[in-house]
């Protein structure tokens, strides 16, 4: 130990000795006190991956990954350095070169793992990062340092490893409900539901349970239809629910609630047929004339423009769900589909997409009627039920008939079944509710005399983007 510190400072003090020689006397030079490391990356790294021969045998086979495409971040308040996109599952982080640069040309050290030994950092020798490390950055002088911990993130988990967790099973009332619909709203999961003579029942579990259910009894009345109008947005549940009056007439209310239990009235609203979803900004109905918008949440609505004739739009079992343009931020690719009016000739669903911007002065594109052509074998399937929800940049859907999820990457025009298979117990001859939670969650609710409820999600799903912008 005593002898890496002394060839450490003999660096410093040569560094500082070769700056002080360089002119002769005649000038006085002042010699920066600050120090700090300004930039860090990797250089290629290791990566051990396991796989299966072709008589599943467990093998491993090493390739490269380089470094420098991961990008590290340093905090100068807190002293850390870091990498918010961690390296793939499997690399080896013991031994990984590294180019460190700092400021007003500093030496740079390395404390030891288990000492308090200072090394010299030298950019052709590897360092071991599979513990968090100390590097200090010395001043010209050697009178002051700057000490950085530098954690290089590994993943522990195959991004693309997805696994079906069992929750409820076997739920009484869960399995008492002829159909349901699920909406995910402040980490809860709440599933509206009719028996098999016609009540409406509602009830909730939070995010992080799935098992307990809890039935949800609202201080109002609301009507059957309620089940299937039940869509999230922006915090709230919003539903339509009808009504009559002592003297006969009826209506038709649209109401928002944030549990449940309280509801508000927010319109009246007869001409809307069927609430189909939101996207980021706008609620989005059904009318018997075409599709509406709202864009002050619900107040409101105006017509929307679509391609061809209203009959064309679907009439049960309907989802709207909407991804990201990767390029504009201002704009959404928005997804309605469901089941068509009538079931004669039928060999898909109804499926209609929009190209929603948001930008002050776009035009507001109308709403596409998808038309396949008959033995098309990636059309959105026909069916009883087939519900889609936004996942992984595209859109994901559960089938009634499929044996496993279907993905569809192109706005959810063409659809191709998943490398996700269903989970065991799960029959989709039986009504079903379908829903992506808070925390990226799929989430299954088999009801119709099954009673039981799964969710599941990608490993990649569940990593936590870290911050990435500091001030100085």
């Amino acid at each position: 130990m005593r002898n890496k510190l002394q060839v450490f400072i003999l660096l410093i003090s040569m560094a500082w000795i070769a700056s002080s020689c360089l002119d002769d006397n005649e000038y006085e030079y002042e010699y920066p006190n600050d120090t700090a490391i300004t930039a860090f990356s990797l250089g290629t790294v290791d990566r051990y991956v396991h796989t299966l021969s072709s008589k599943g045998e467990d093998s491993v086979y090493t390739e490269d990954v380089d470094g420098s495409e991961y990008k590290f971040y340093i905090d100068q308040v807190k002293k850390i350095i870091y990498n918010p996109d961690s390296l793939p599952k499997g690399c080896d982080a013991t031994r990984i070169l590294a180019t460190i640069s700092s400021k007003n040309s500093g030496v740079i050290g390395i404390k030891d793992t288990k000492s308090d030994s200072i090394a010299a950092y030298s950019s052709s020798d590897s360092i071991d990062f599979s513990v968090p490390r100390e590097i200090r950055s010395y001043n010209v002088t050697g009178t002051a340092y700057s000490a950085y911990t530098v954690t290089v993130n590994v993943h522990k988990e195959d991004p693309d490893s997805f696994g079906w967790h069992t929750l409820a099973q076997n739920n009484a009332e869960l399995a008492a409900l002829a159909q349901a619909k699920a909406v995910s709203v402040n980490e809860r999961i709440y599933l509206f539901g009719i028996d098999a003579t016609n009540n409406l029942h509602i009830y909730a579990t939070n995010i992080t349970d799935g098992v307990e259910w809890e039935e949800v009894t609202p201080y109002v009345s609301l009507s059957p239809n309620a089940s299937q109008n039940a869509i999230s947005f922006n915090g709230y549940i919003y539903t339509l629910t009808n009504y009559t009056l002592t003297n006969g007439m009826t209506g038709t209310n649209l109401m928002r609630s944030t549990d449940a239990k309280t509801w508000e009235t927010i319109k009246e609203a007869t001409e809307l047929t069927c609430l189909a979803g939101a996207s980021s900004r706008y609620l989005y109905a059904l009318t018997p004339t075409g599709i509406s918008v709202s864009k002050d949440e619900g107040f409101t609505w105006e017509a929307e423009p679509i391609d061809t004739d209203a009959t064309f739009l679907p009439s049960a079992e309907i989802s709207l769900a909407y991804t990201e343009n990767l390029v504009n931020e201002e704009t959404e690719h928005l997804l309605l589909m469901g089941r068509p009016a009538t079931s004669e000739g039928q060999e898909s669903s109804t499926v209609w997409t929009k190209v929603q911007e948001y930008a002050e002065g776009s035009e507001n594109q109308p709403w596409s009627y998808v038309v396949y052509d008959r033995g098309d074998k990636f059309k959105a399937p026909y069916g009883r039920q087939f519900l889609a929800t936004a996942y992984r940049g595209g859109f994901e859907a559960l089938h009634c008939d499929s044996d496993s999820l279907l993905v569809s990457m192109d706005k959810g025009v063409t659809w191709r079944k998943d490398s996700v298979g269903l989970p065991t117990g799960f029959n989709g001859a039986h009504n079903f509710a379908f829903v992506k939670d808070g925390q990226n969650y799929l989430w299954i609710i088999s009801v119709d005399g099954v009673g039981s409820v799964w969710k599941g999600r990608h490993n990649s799903e569940g990593w936590i983007k870290e911050e990435t912008a500091f001030e100085d």
